[in-house]
């Protein structure tokens, strides 16, 4: 698939606490020889112009900096310390769409989870699509049989995505999944669609546990003996 140049970035989300993997950066663990960022970047930074990471704080940044420099595709840190819309907001991932939305100079992005690393690239091409074939699509967003939504493999207008969480973080609304849900235009891809190209679902594979880092290894030994 081919993506016009500036038209759309990758946004990712990188600054989650990690509070069940004892607040170790997860980002940096190891897969396959590769840090979970870097497989990525890697895995799909190809489609887009730009990559953004959202971090949470200056020794986050410097630590992320370094790993994006090993990848042959332009990235911007992104600081939710930046954000004065946000200064006063407790970290979350609204904050950090916020920020990173805020510093895009592209109109769409397609917004992930930085604990996310098995994502695969003709899932996310699909998802633009279906964005893209709604020309007032605020957003294209994989969708599961009884509703719920995945906000974190996604599309967005970036415009009117980053007034949809302004408005919900003035209104002390902090879920993503609730602020996308409201959003207006809204285009949802079928969970099946989403199979068809990646069975097993493993790009909604995210590490927030030992235990799923220790599936993630497994998936990725599996994949490496085909």
């Amino acid at each position: 698939m081919s993506v016009a140049p500036f038209t759309i970035a990758l946004a990712i989300l990188a600054g989650g606490n990690a509070s069940r993997l004892g607040k170790q950066n997860k980002l940096l663990l190891e897969l396959d020889g590769e840090t979970i960022l870097q497989h990525v970047i890697e895995s799909v930074g190809h489609i887009f112009p730009r990559v953004y990471i959202g971090v949470k704080d200056e020794r986050q940044a410097a630590v992320l900096d370094a790993v994006a420099r090993s990848v042959p595709i332009p990235v911007a840190i992104v600081l939710d310390t930046n954000d004065a819309a946000i200064k006063d907001q407790p970290p979350s991932a609204m904050a950090g769409v916020h920020a990173i939305f805020s510093a895009m100079e592209e109109p769409e992005a397609f917004l992930i989870s930085g604990d996310m690393p098995l994502i695969a690239a003709p899932v996310v091409e699909r998802i633009i699509q279906s964005f893209h074939d709604n020309p007032n699509a605020s957003a294209a967003v994989p969708a599961w049989g009884n509703g719920f939504l995945e906000p974190t493999l996604a599309c967005y207008n970036v415009a009117t995505m980053l007034g949809a969480v302004q408005s919900a973080l003035e209104r002390g609304q902090r879920s993503l999944w609730h602020t996308v849900k409201q959003l207006h235009d809204l285009v949802l891809v079928p969970m099946q669609d989403i199979e068809a190209l990646d069975p097993g679902l493993k790009s909604f594979t995210n590490i927030n546990t030992a235990e799923d880092y220790a599936e993630a290894k497994k998936i990725v030994e599996k994949l490496d003996e085909r």
